[in-house]
């Protein structure tokens, strides 16, 4: 194997040092994939678990294909362009799947990152991914020349959660903080404390705010001035339970929402397996349904109050929670659903498993 590493879906190659490319090829000999040919663009979705499989699926959530990591659970997944998936694992390594193409799906060498596993992905651009690990680091790549733009250092605890917001990036950590950094120069801006708890899930929207959730609140807070708008506090009788994951609850989830309309709503998923909306403008719930036997680990917002869901009880369902009505439920995985994501794909018309 050469010293120059291809990186998928990018026409340009960088040289990596050799342990790099030892570590790699011990990795590859534990890697098996499906193929498949393609022929019409459509939804799907990819799906991480425990049990060391990333799968794909259509829109109606039929299987497309299954990439088998044999030694290492798949944690988080982000979306980095069409077809294109990047996936953070136990091994400490960041990779990107081309799942588009025709040719045999290359398993990319991948970018070896922290020092535990990786907890968080967040696309940035079409070249350009955040990661963050158990060992508290953020780490800023450029995908297409294969080298770290920025390490960033100051947390105490694992990364939970990214996002970016134009040239900011925003991480949430279980050591209970948000850090707001300059994404150009690496600069930690501001911290965010007011949480109190080990920060679990946000997200951005369109004008300049972002929602955050740790296992009793949800805030709302200002991007830019780093000023917290809004706090809901789970009440009293209901923190039996907790938030583990939080998205937009209107519209769809392959852009950006806005969260300043006449009703703020927010989907979170919770520990016991709850699918909740919650009301920022007049601090309540509004909806909610039991759906799952363990914690949600992630919603996709399908249009106004239908979603899908990943649990740590192996099923994905799509859920109508205004009617209170489960649409679709599949046992997607052996074990844990730790990650969900949407993506735009070319939809299959033949499978093949192979050895690589």
């Amino acid at each position: 194997m050469s010293s120059i590493l291809r990186f998928i879906g990018v026409g340009k190659t960088v040289s990596r040092p050799n342990r790099v490319k030892a570590h790699f090829n011990n990795l590859k000999n534990n890697l098996s994939i499906v193929k498949w040919k393609s022929n019409s663009h459509e939804v799907a979705y990819a799906s991480a678990s425990e049990d060391k499989t990333v799968k794909l699926w259509d829109k109606n959530l039929r299987l497309q294909g299954t990439l088998y990591l044999h030694k290492f659970p798949a944690y988080t997944l982000t979306p980095v362009k069409e077809g294109v998936v990047g996936v953070g694992s136990l091994d400490s390594a960041v990779r990107v799947w081309n799942w588009n193409s025709n040719e045999e799906v290359t398993y990319n060498e991948g970018l070896l990152t922290h020092t535990g596993k990786v907890t968080a992905l967040h696309r940035i651009n079409d070249c350009v991914l955040a990661s963050g690990g158990d060992d508290g680091l953020v780490q800023i790549w450029d995908l297409c020349n294969q080298s770290e733009i920025h390490r960033l250092k100051g947390h105490k605890g694992s990364i939970r959660t990214l996002l970016a917001q134009d040239e900011f990036v925003i991480s949430g950590s279980s050591d209970c903080k948000l850090y707001v950094w300059d994404m150009k120069t690496g600069q930690k801006l501001a911290v965010i404390k007011e949480h109190g708890l080990p920060l679990q899930s946000q997200f951005e929207t369109n004008d300049g705010m972002a929602v955050s959730a740790s296992p009793q609140k949800l805030m709302l807070y200002d991007v830019y001035g780093d000023n917290i708008l809004k706090m809901i506090t789970r009440p009293s009788k209901m923190q039996h339970d907790a938030f583990w994951t939080i998205q937009v609850a209107t519209g769809e989830n392959d852009s950006k929402q806005t969260i300043s309309d006449s009703r703020r709503l927010v989907a979170g998923g919770t520990k016991k397996g709850c699918l909740e909306v919650w009301d920022f403008e007049t601090s309540t719930l509004v909806y909610e349904m039991n759906i799952h036997r363990g914690p949600i680990t992630r919603i996709v917002s399908l249009g106004e109050m239908v979603f899908l869901t990943g649990s740590w009880d192996g099923t994905i369902k799509i859920t109508n929670l205004k009617e209170k009505t489960v649409i679709k439920s599949i046992e997607a995985h052996d074990l844990y659903v730790q990650d969900l994501v949407k993506i735009q794909y070319k939809i299959s018309n033949k499978k093949q498993q192979y050895q690589i």
